[in-house]
């Protein structure tokens, strides 16, 4: 296809409209609604067969487009806002969801009604300026990653998921649907808030690493040939270190099933939730076009009712991933528990040993050569660890609550 050069004008696409696509492995339109043809500004004659990069607009991020068909091929649905252009140049902008079918992808675009997309287009356009000022794509995932890390979001589906469902709230859905989705993102905030209670906790258990080196160091100097603060130092220097692996999932976790804990496991719940509200809000969506679609005149050699048996059939199945979703966050947030009730009693061996300690400072009695001082700091740290160890476990019990 030749290039298009874009103007600076929109192509008109009313909110509560659907564009509908089924897309094959390869990229290609092989059916649509009118509606498509009309946002594209092509015949279907000429969208049959054509490959969807036709209609993206020179501004689109390449890395967004990357990591949505990376998504895709992986069989997980994507969902993201698209920059499209049309035949004659000008511009739309849609909330796209593409989910995997038998042979392909079905495509469902809409125009943008949530607050969270006048950000997100501020975000594309300092992507594609990054871009096209010769970043690499790997520097503009970067940017991306940190972009979305100050909201809170663990990586780019968190971005769908907020997205959809930012979306969702926007169009008027039935109040139980809503209810529903409020539910889940109310979860989502208090599981964020769990993540950032074990990355402050391993932040602290980072800081406290390095007293036993200290330790160890001052001991060299007390004790040429080793004696009782090398062996304090040692042992203590074990013991956290088996609190660090749990805690940012290098090590087995407390359940003993090698899962994982601490701040990766809070990760990894935060983003299985994602999942589930990306399914949900894109069932809803999808439901919602389907009314439309029933009644379309679809070009590509299909009918109507073929294609909503395709979307009725994803939504049994996005349903399905859904409770799958939530059963595996309610037995990872239990891990998480029996994680933080280990940690409790790991730091009851980390205080004896530093007891030890200041035992033996004060046996040395003004000889110990700053050991005194680092058994004070020693104390002020596992005060704040337990205090972190505790609001660590009043988090789980308040999500245990919301599950409930």
């Amino acid at each position: 296809m030749p290039d298009i050069t874009p103007i600076d004008a929109p192509r008109p696409f009313a909110p509560g409209q659907f564009f509908y696509a089924r897309i094959d492995r390869g990229g290609q339109f092989q059916a649509g609604n009118p509606l498509l043809a009309e946002v594209s500004g092509c015949p279907p004659g000429r969208l049959t067969g054509a490959h969807v990069r036709m209609v993206r607009h020179p501004d689109m991020p390449r890395v967004v487009l990357a990591l949505m068909w990376k998504r895709l091929r992986a069989g997980q649905p994507a969902a993201t806002y698209l920059h499209n252009i049309a035949a004659d140049g000008r511009y739309s902008w849609s909330f796209t969801l593409i989910v995997p079918t038998p042979g392909g992808y079905l495509a469902l675009g809409t125009p943008p009604q949530g607050q969270l997309f006048p950000e997100i287009r501020a975000l594309y356009a300092e992507m594609r300026a990054a871009e096209r000022g010769g970043q690499t794509d790997a520097a503009v995932a970067s940017l991306l990653a940190g972009r979305l890390e100050t909201r809170g979001l663990v990586d780019f589906p968190g971005l769908m998921a907020e997205a959809g469902a930012d979306e969702l709230a926007h169009r008027g859905a039935a109040s139980p649907d809503l209810d529903g989705m409020r539910m889940l993102l109310g979860l989502r905030q208090q599981l964020i808030g769990l993540r950032r209670e074990q990355d402050q906790l391993l932040a602290t258990f980072r800081m406290l690493h390095l007293i036993p080196t200290n330790m160890r160091i001052l001991a060299s100097r007390l004790e040429p040939s080793g004696g009782p603060v090398s062996a304090i130092a040692d042992s203590y220097k074990r013991t956290a270190a088996e609190l660090i692996a749990r805690l940012d999932g290098t090590g087995k976790a407390g359940s003993g099933t090698g899962s994982g804990s601490g701040a990766g496991s809070a990760r990894m719940l935060v983003g299985q939730l994602d999942r589930a509200i990306l399914a949900r809000s894109s069932a809803l969506l999808l439901r919602a076009a389907m009314p439309g679609l029933a009644q379309a005149a679809m070009f590509g050699g299909t009918d109507a009712a073929a294609e909503c048996a395709r979307v009725a059939d994803y939504c049994a199945q996005a349903q399905n991933a859904r409770a799958a979703d939530m059963a595996v966050i309610d037995r990872h947030l239990r891990g998480v528990r029996r994680d933080a009730e280990s940690f409790q009693r790991l730091m009851v061996g980390l205080d004896q040993v530093r007891i030890l300690g200041e035992v033996e400072s004060g046996r040395l009695r003004g000889r110990d050569g700053g050991l005194s001082a680092i058994m004070t700091q020693l104390e002020d740290f596992h005060a704040r660890i337990r205090d972190r160890v505790g609001s660590l476990l009043n988090a789980t019990a308040r999500i245990d609550l919301s599950l409930s």
